[in-house]
């Protein structure tokens, strides 16, 4: 945490001025007894420079004075100016690395919302069908193209395994949740001309979430 500009040191006016101050006032004070005691004002004027002295210390006084209260006045202010500027400065610059922050990561959210639109665009008219299931093998997603080729009715929250024959199903389940290497081709009951290749799909923790298959149609 930075120190806070301190104003100018006036203190030593201050004590100078009333210094000038407490010596005028008991030279007046001295000069007011003797005249009060003389009952004249002829000593006054005989000693024009004992007379002098306190009203110059006095006159010095009351400047000194009057500069330390005008230093504090003038002084004060701008150094509280200044910080405020300064503390400004700092808040200016923290908010514009937020706001560069902030703008790295929208661009950051918009290029990979563009590159997940062109990712499913491409999938979506791709001339294999393409069918993402879970882990337990329930259809989440068909493409046009796999709505096309199948003979049976293709409906989501429906379990893809089950158009395996038993053989195939425990090696689909056994590759996706093991290892996670490509599948060989497999034919869905009924439908010999269409074959299947299998990838398995990992989440950020690189654990399997579900695999995604695709179609050809080998008569086409």
């Amino acid at each position: 945490m930075s120190k806070q500009k301190q104003a100018p040191n006036v203190f030593h006016v201050s004590l100078l001025s009333h210094f000038f101050l407490l010596v005028a006032t008991l030279a007046v004070c001295f000069f007011v007894v003797q005249y009060l005691f003389s009952s004249s004002i002829r000593y006054f004027l005989q000693h024009d420079l004992v007379v002098l002295v306190p009203v110059v210390l006095f006159l010095f006084g009351v400047a000194g004075l009057i500069a330390s209260i005008a230093a504090r006045s003038v002084a004060y202010p701008l150094v509280h100016i200044i910080n405020l500027l300064e503390e400004e400065a700092r808040s200016g610059a923290t908010g514009r690395i937020a706001y560069r922050s902030n703008i790295e990561e929208i661009n950051e959210l918009v290029q990979a919302l563009e590159a997940s639109r062109k990712s499913f665009t491409a999938i979506q008219e791709a001339p294999a069908a393409v069918i993402v299931c879970d882990r337990d093998g329930v259809i989440r997603y068909v493409n046009s193209r796999a709505k096309s080729l199948f003979r049976w009715p293709v409906n989501l929250n429906e379990n893809f395994l089950d158009q395996f024959s038993s053989e195939a199903d425990a090696a689909l389940i056994q590759t996706v949740t093991g290892n996670g290497q490509v599948l060989n081709a497999f034919r869905i009951r009924g439908i010999d001309s269409t074959l299947w290749w299998f990838f398995p799909l990992r989440n950020r923790h690189t654990s399997e979430a579900g695999f995604i298959g695709i179609g050809v149609n080998m008569r086409q």
